[in-house]
């Protein structure tokens, strides 16, 4: 019983982070917190567009300057 009060605290930790960062992202004045947590949301979506990206076989090409 001792764990699923801790993994329920964690789950509603988790949602408020998750509704801070959502709420940071709409009004920015969100000070430090708000900064972080939206950082960290924008940085998971990166990463969900771009395994997108990977699993369709879309390929990015990178521009290499001339020496």
């Amino acid at each position: 019983a001792g764990q699923s009060v801790f993994f329920g605290a964690m789950v509603v930790a988790q949602l408020l982070f998750v509704g801070f960062g959502l709420a940071a992202l709409r009004w920015p004045a969100g000070g430090r917190f708000g900064q972080l947590s939206s950082f960290f949301l924008l940085t998971i979506a990166a990463q969900a567009l771009g395994w997108g990206r990977f699993v369709r076989g879309k390929k990015d090409v990178m521009w290499t300057p001339q020496r």
